[in-house]
Protein backbone atom coordinates (compact mmCIF):
# COMPACT_ATOMS: atom_id res chain seq x y z
CA UNK A 1 0.00 0.00 0.00
CA UNK A 2 2.84 2.39 0.81
CA UNK A 3 4.51 1.80 -2.53
CA UNK A 4 1.27 2.33 -4.46
CA UNK A 5 0.57 5.56 -2.60
CA UNK A 6 4.08 6.84 -3.29
CA UNK A 7 3.87 5.86 -6.94
CA UNK A 8 0.51 7.56 -7.37
CA UNK A 9 1.94 10.70 -5.81
CA UNK A 10 4.91 10.54 -8.18
CA UNK A 11 2.60 10.16 -11.19
CA UNK A 12 0.44 13.08 -10.09
CA UNK A 13 3.45 15.30 -9.50
CA UNK A 14 4.93 14.31 -12.85
CA UNK A 15 1.69 15.21 -14.63
CA UNK A 16 1.45 18.51 -12.82
CA UNK A 17 5.07 19.38 -13.51
CA UNK A 18 5.13 18.55 -17.21
CA UNK A 19 1.63 19.66 -18.22
CA UNK A 20 1.09 22.81 -16.18
CA UNK A 21 4.49 24.48 -16.13
CA UNK A 22 5.16 27.43 -18.43
CA UNK A 23 8.62 26.72 -19.81
CA UNK A 24 10.98 29.24 -21.33
CA UNK A 25 10.92 29.12 -25.17
CA UNK A 26 14.25 27.24 -25.29
CA UNK A 27 13.09 24.56 -22.86
CA UNK A 28 9.68 24.21 -24.54
CA UNK A 29 11.36 23.75 -27.92
CA UNK A 30 13.75 21.15 -26.55
CA UNK A 31 10.99 19.17 -24.88
CA UNK A 32 9.14 19.02 -28.19
CA UNK A 33 12.24 17.80 -30.03
CA UNK A 34 13.19 14.20 -30.76
CA UNK A 35 15.99 14.32 -28.21
CA UNK A 36 13.78 15.18 -25.26
CA UNK A 37 10.38 13.66 -26.04
CA UNK A 38 8.99 12.31 -22.75
CA UNK A 39 8.50 8.83 -24.19
CA UNK A 40 12.02 8.61 -25.57
CA UNK A 41 14.33 6.10 -23.88
CA UNK A 42 17.24 8.22 -22.65
CA UNK A 43 18.90 5.39 -20.73
CA UNK A 44 22.46 4.36 -21.50
CA UNK A 45 25.37 2.75 -19.69
CA UNK A 46 28.80 4.37 -19.87
CA UNK A 47 32.05 2.64 -19.02
CA UNK A 48 35.25 4.21 -17.77
CA UNK A 49 38.80 3.00 -17.21
CA UNK A 50 39.34 2.76 -13.46
CA UNK A 51 43.09 3.11 -13.85
CA UNK A 52 42.56 6.39 -15.73
CA UNK A 53 39.79 7.56 -13.41
CA UNK A 54 40.49 5.95 -9.98
CA UNK A 55 37.32 7.28 -8.41
CA UNK A 56 36.83 4.32 -6.07
CA UNK A 57 40.37 4.56 -4.71
CA UNK A 58 40.03 8.31 -4.21
CA UNK A 59 36.71 7.85 -2.40
CA UNK A 60 38.13 5.13 -0.13
CA UNK A 61 41.13 7.31 0.69
CA UNK A 62 38.82 10.20 1.52
CA UNK A 63 36.49 8.30 3.88
CA UNK A 64 39.26 6.12 5.32
CA UNK A 65 37.53 2.83 4.51
CA UNK A 66 38.97 0.30 2.07
CA UNK A 67 36.18 -2.29 2.15
CA UNK A 68 32.94 -0.43 1.51
CA UNK A 69 30.72 -3.47 0.98
CA UNK A 70 31.33 -4.69 4.54
CA UNK A 71 31.54 -1.32 6.28
CA UNK A 72 28.37 -2.10 8.26
CA UNK A 73 30.18 -4.95 10.00
CA UNK A 74 32.42 -2.39 11.66
CA UNK A 75 29.55 -0.26 12.90
CA UNK A 76 28.58 -0.47 16.54
CA UNK A 77 25.94 -3.19 16.97
CA UNK A 78 24.71 -3.22 13.39
CA UNK A 79 21.01 -4.08 13.31
CA UNK A 80 18.96 -4.58 10.13
CA UNK A 81 16.02 -3.02 11.94
CA UNK A 82 17.82 0.31 12.53
CA UNK A 83 18.54 3.19 10.14
CA UNK A 84 22.10 3.78 11.44
CA UNK A 85 22.01 7.41 10.31
CA UNK A 86 24.78 8.40 12.73
CA UNK A 87 27.13 5.74 11.39
CA UNK A 88 26.45 6.75 7.79
CA UNK A 89 26.88 10.39 8.68
CA UNK A 90 30.24 9.64 10.28
CA UNK A 91 31.38 7.62 7.25
CA UNK A 92 30.56 10.43 4.82
CA UNK A 93 31.65 13.33 7.04
CA UNK A 94 35.05 13.74 5.29
CA UNK A 95 33.22 14.63 2.06
CA UNK A 96 32.13 17.91 3.64
CA UNK A 97 35.51 18.92 5.06
CA UNK A 98 38.14 20.65 2.86
CA UNK A 99 41.26 18.51 2.61
CA UNK A 100 43.89 17.30 0.16
CA UNK A 101 42.10 13.95 -0.10
CA UNK A 102 38.81 15.65 -0.87
CA UNK A 103 40.57 17.70 -3.56
CA UNK A 104 42.00 14.52 -5.07
CA UNK A 105 38.58 12.87 -5.15
CA UNK A 106 36.96 15.94 -6.66
CA UNK A 107 39.66 16.15 -9.34
CA UNK A 108 39.03 12.56 -10.48
CA UNK A 109 35.26 13.10 -10.43
CA UNK A 110 35.56 16.30 -12.44
CA UNK A 111 37.76 14.68 -15.10
CA UNK A 112 35.42 11.70 -15.35
CA UNK A 113 32.40 13.93 -15.96
CA UNK A 114 34.13 16.22 -18.44
CA UNK A 115 36.00 13.54 -20.38
CA UNK A 116 33.54 10.61 -20.32
CA UNK A 117 30.03 11.63 -19.34
CA UNK A 118 29.55 14.97 -21.09
CA UNK A 119 30.91 13.84 -24.48
CA UNK A 120 28.61 10.79 -24.44
CA UNK A 121 25.52 12.84 -23.57
CA UNK A 122 26.41 15.52 -26.12
CA UNK A 123 26.89 12.91 -28.85
CA UNK A 124 23.48 11.37 -28.22
CA UNK A 125 21.76 14.75 -28.27
CA UNK A 126 23.74 15.92 -31.31
CA UNK A 127 21.89 13.42 -33.48
CA UNK A 128 18.55 15.05 -32.70
CA UNK A 129 19.23 18.74 -32.14
CA UNK A 130 20.33 21.53 -34.42
CA UNK A 131 24.01 21.11 -35.30
CA UNK A 132 24.88 24.76 -34.86
CA UNK A 133 23.25 24.84 -31.43
CA UNK A 134 25.04 21.65 -30.40
CA UNK A 135 28.45 22.99 -31.36
CA UNK A 136 28.11 25.88 -28.93
CA UNK A 137 26.29 24.00 -26.17
CA UNK A 138 27.69 24.02 -22.69
CA UNK A 139 26.61 21.69 -19.92
CA UNK A 140 26.01 22.20 -16.24
CA UNK A 141 26.68 19.39 -13.79
CA UNK A 142 26.89 18.94 -10.04
CA UNK A 143 30.15 20.36 -8.72
CA UNK A 144 30.23 17.52 -6.19
CA UNK A 145 28.29 14.24 -6.38
CA UNK A 146 25.83 12.88 -3.83
CA UNK A 147 27.06 9.81 -1.97
CA UNK A 148 24.52 7.14 -0.96
CA UNK A 149 24.96 4.33 1.56
CA UNK A 150 22.40 1.51 1.72
CA UNK A 151 23.41 -0.99 4.37
CA UNK A 152 21.71 -4.38 4.88
CA UNK A 153 18.31 -3.52 6.27
CA UNK A 154 14.70 -4.60 6.45
CA UNK A 155 13.59 -1.21 5.17
CA UNK A 156 13.92 0.64 1.87
CA UNK A 157 15.81 3.94 1.91
CA UNK A 158 14.29 5.83 -1.04
CA UNK A 159 10.55 5.96 -1.70
CA UNK A 160 9.14 5.79 -5.22
CA UNK A 161 9.46 9.27 -6.75
CA UNK A 162 10.39 11.35 -9.78
CA UNK A 163 12.99 14.07 -9.41
CA UNK A 164 10.58 16.64 -10.84
CA UNK A 165 8.92 16.44 -7.41
CA UNK A 166 12.03 18.11 -5.98
CA UNK A 167 12.44 20.81 -8.61
CA UNK A 168 14.85 19.15 -11.04
CA UNK A 169 14.30 20.29 -14.60
CA UNK A 170 12.98 18.11 -17.43
CA UNK A 171 16.08 18.39 -19.64
CA UNK A 172 18.47 17.01 -17.05
CA UNK A 173 19.60 13.40 -16.82
CA UNK A 174 20.63 11.40 -13.78
CA UNK A 175 24.01 9.67 -13.63
CA UNK A 176 24.19 6.79 -11.13
CA UNK A 177 27.58 5.24 -10.38
CA UNK A 178 28.08 2.25 -8.03
CA UNK A 179 31.24 2.05 -5.92
CA UNK A 180 30.44 -1.49 -4.72
CA UNK A 181 29.21 -4.61 -6.47
CA UNK A 182 25.44 -4.87 -6.86
CA UNK A 183 23.47 -7.85 -5.62
CA UNK A 184 22.45 -10.19 -8.46
CA UNK A 185 18.83 -9.98 -7.30
CA UNK A 186 18.85 -6.19 -7.32
CA UNK A 187 18.29 -5.96 -3.57
CA UNK A 188 20.86 -3.22 -3.05
CA UNK A 189 20.37 -1.41 -6.35
CA UNK A 190 18.13 1.39 -7.59
CA UNK A 191 14.93 0.31 -9.37
CA UNK A 192 13.89 2.44 -12.37
CA UNK A 193 11.14 2.31 -14.99
CA UNK A 194 12.36 2.38 -18.61
CA UNK A 195 10.28 5.42 -19.58
CA UNK A 196 7.71 7.63 -17.86
CA UNK A 197 4.62 5.62 -16.98
CA UNK A 198 5.96 2.28 -18.23
CA UNK A 199 5.81 0.74 -14.74
CA UNK A 200 8.32 -1.89 -15.85
CA UNK A 201 10.63 -1.37 -12.89
CA UNK A 202 13.98 -3.11 -13.05
CA UNK A 203 17.05 -2.83 -10.82
CA UNK A 204 20.02 -1.12 -12.38
CA UNK A 205 22.57 -3.73 -13.45
CA UNK A 206 25.87 -1.88 -13.45
CA UNK A 207 29.35 -2.82 -12.36
CA UNK A 208 31.98 -0.74 -10.65
CA UNK A 209 33.50 1.15 -13.58
CA UNK A 210 30.11 1.84 -15.18
CA UNK A 211 27.65 4.73 -15.01
CA UNK A 212 23.94 4.40 -15.70
CA UNK A 213 22.38 7.48 -17.27
CA UNK A 214 18.58 7.80 -17.13
CA UNK A 215 15.76 10.34 -17.15
CA UNK A 216 15.25 10.67 -13.42
CA UNK A 217 13.15 13.81 -13.65
CA UNK A 218 10.32 11.84 -15.32
CA UNK A 219 11.06 8.14 -14.77
CA UNK A 220 9.93 6.87 -11.36
CA UNK A 221 12.61 5.16 -9.27
CA UNK A 222 13.06 3.78 -5.75
CA UNK A 223 14.96 1.27 -3.62
CA UNK A 224 13.78 -1.93 -1.99
CA UNK A 225 14.94 -3.32 1.35
CA UNK A 226 18.57 -4.37 1.10
CA UNK A 227 18.21 -7.95 2.25
CA UNK A 228 21.64 -8.87 0.90
CA UNK A 229 24.69 -9.09 3.13
CA UNK A 230 26.56 -6.22 1.49
CA UNK A 231 26.34 -2.47 1.80
CA UNK A 232 25.84 -0.57 -1.44
CA UNK A 233 27.74 2.69 -1.81
CA UNK A 234 27.04 4.78 -4.88
CA UNK A 235 27.41 8.27 -6.28
CA UNK A 236 24.89 10.21 -8.32
CA UNK A 237 24.79 13.55 -10.05
CA UNK A 238 22.83 15.34 -12.77
CA UNK A 239 23.75 16.90 -16.09
CA UNK A 240 21.74 19.49 -18.05
CA UNK A 241 22.49 21.63 -21.13
CA UNK A 242 23.22 25.13 -19.87
CA UNK A 243 20.74 26.80 -22.20
CA UNK A 244 17.99 24.45 -21.03
CA UNK A 245 18.48 24.89 -17.31
CA UNK A 246 14.92 25.77 -16.31
CA UNK A 247 15.40 27.13 -12.78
Amino acid sequence: DGFIANYETACAERERFFSRTNWTPAVAEALASEAFRPDRDRTMTLRYDQSEYPLLDAFCDLVGERHLATVHERWRAHDRGQSHLEEKRALLAPLAVPSAKRDAFEEVYDRLVREVVLPAIAERQRKHLDAAETCTRQYLYAAFPCARVQQPSRFHTIRCHVDAMYGHGPCSVNCWLPLTALDARGLNSLHVESEPGAEDFRPIRARVGEIRVFDGSACAHYTVANESDETRVSLDFRVVPRGLFAF
